[in-house]
């Protein structure tokens, strides 16, 4: 549960660290819509066959994880 906790906690630092440096929106508004394109650029290399693997990880990634214990006890 705390690797999870702490991958989470890792890609919004970065994401955040990115809207600081280039987009310059409110912190908030900014990891939001870095996070809504690259799950969009996921989606679009998906439809198009270039995933390379990578949906098939996340889902078994997002699969393996307990979201009552993460959500109700982290």
């Amino acid at each position: 549960m705390l690797d999870i906790a702490a991958i989470c906690l890792a890609v919004t630092a970065l994401l955040a660290y990115l809207n600081h440096r280039f987009v310059k929106l409110p912190t908030a508004i900014g990891v939001m819509v870095i996070a809504l394109a690259i799950s969009l650029s996921i989606v679009a290399l998906d439809v198009i066959g270039l995933d390379y693997g990578l949906r098939r990880y996340e889902e078994s990634f997002l699969r393996s994880i307990d979201f009552s214990d993460v959500l109700m006890q982290g």
